[in-house]
């Protein structure tokens, strides 16, 4: 349990870039550039800012359990000892954690909360394969609970990878039964729905996250304007 707590918290401490940036940043969801209308799902999946986009419509709006790795407590001396690490020391440290980890799952793979620990650690080292063969792990051992469909989704978009989107559809369109505002569903899947040549559904399930979303928020004048964009389409037909 000792071991759980610490790697919680080195966790926790390795991801507060990853979700501080597009906080900071204000807008880094959206890029340089206008939003594309008609940009294609998959090609969403494959590009750097999937992930953060992840990131920022989560805090932005709501942020589920799965984007926080770390909602545990360590004792005041361990917490002290390992926010003294520098960088490298927490990566040696992080790593042989997981090295343990993974040896007491191969031998205890029933353990449901140690395969969540586990994909959320690969998350932090950059192995999203590993994390995504890990969430599905625990799919199998929760019998589908909709954490472990997010983490699936999320850790399939760290990959980068074209070829993940039907994986990345599916995985969200399970979030979506369980959870039907949850808002970075809404937002790929109405991507997705896009590339599929839906745009009826686009509208509904973007149309749903704008009534969500504060005006105030930088995600509010993307999805206006990707409604916008679909009102231009239906007109030019």
């Amino acid at each position: 349990m000792t071991t759980f707590i610490l790697l919680s918290l080195l966790l926790s401490l390795a991801t507060v870039a990853f979700v501080g940036f597009p906080l900071i940043k204000g807008g880094a969801a959206r890029g340089d550039g206008e939003p594309k209308r008609g940009l294609r799902f998959a090609g969403l999946a494959a590009l750097g800012l999937a992930p953060v986009a992840a990131a920022f419509i989560y805090a932005e709006i709501g942020s589920p359990a799965a984007l926080d790795p770390a909602a545990r407590t360590a004792p005041p001396d361990a917490a002290s000892a390992i926010a003294a690490m520098n960088p490298e020391d927490r990566d040696v440290a992080i790593q042989g954690m997981v090295e343990g980890l993974a040896a007491r799952l191969a031998i205890d793979s029933q353990d449901l909360g140690g395969w969540r620990m586990l994909a959320r650690s690969y998350g932090v080292l950059g192995r999203h394969e590993d994390a995504a063969g890990a969430w599905r792990e625990a799919l199998v051992l929760s019998e589908g609970a909709v954490d472990d469909w997010r983490g699936l989704a999320m850790s399939l978009l760290e990959t980068r990878n074209v070829d993940a989107a039907p994986a990345i559809k599916e995985a969200f369109e399970e979030v979506l039964l369980q959870a039907p505002d949850d808002p970075l569903a809404l937002y790929f899947l109405g991507h997705a729905a896009m590339s599929d040549g839906d745009a009826a559904r686009a509208r509904e399930l973007w149309t749903k996250l704008r009534a969500q979303t504060p005006d105030d928020a930088p995600l509010a004048g993307e999805l206006d304007q990707l409604l916008s964009a679909l009102g231009e389409e239906n007109t030019a037909k």
